[in-house]
């Protein structure tokens, strides 16, 4: 007879609770991806740029919002960027440059100067769309100044994944 309150554990296959953080088992992190909603293995999780805040990603569903379409090429030689060596590795970039003239611009002045708020990764505006959305804390709620509402830069394929958050009016 299985219980629905419990799930197998994606790293060993061990019956946990649903709401467990750790299988009591094999230790593994039971996190699911913001995106796709499914568990991910402990050795797949993805956290960019160091978050540790309980969300995570399979790389492979944020990796495919960061492949640069073909219709990209950077203003200075012309090459198309998604044939470089710069396809794939925009999600742990740091010094972005045109593998093929050096250009330290390749996507044509259109990189946001803030990343999302959801994933943490920085916004491509030359091939991503982006919106400011605002995520009401309940943390906040009693503050002697009134609620709190914070405004973030979101991805849009972040944004109706994050709990809480809501865009803007346009």
């Amino acid at each position: 007879m299985t219980n629905t309150g419990t799930t197998p554990c994606v790293n060993c296959g061990h019956f946990i609770s649903k709401n467990a953080q750790k299988c009591p088992k094999c230790s593994g992190e039971c996190v699911s991806c913001l995106l796709c909603k499914q568990p991910i293995k402990t050795k797949e999780v993805y956290r960019p740029h160091g978050r540790n805040d309980g969300y995570a990603f399979h790389k492979n569903c944020l990796g495919f919002h960061f492949l640069i379409p073909p219709s990209v090429a950077c203003p200075d030689c012309g090459v198309e960027l998604s044939s470089t060596k710069l396809q794939g590795s925009l999600l742990k970039a740091t010094d972005i440059s045109c593998p093929d003239c050096g250009s330290p611009d390749p996507l044509g002045g259109r990189r946001v100067t803030c990343s999302c708020y959801a994933c943490g990764c920085p916004v491509f505006t030359a091939f991503q769309t982006a919106r400011k959305s605002y995520n009401h804390s309940s943390y906040y709620e009693n503050c002697p100044s009134g609620p709190v509402t914070n405004y973030h830069p979101f991805h849009d394929f972040c944004l109706a994944s994050y709990p809480g958050a809501t865009p803007m009016p346009d």
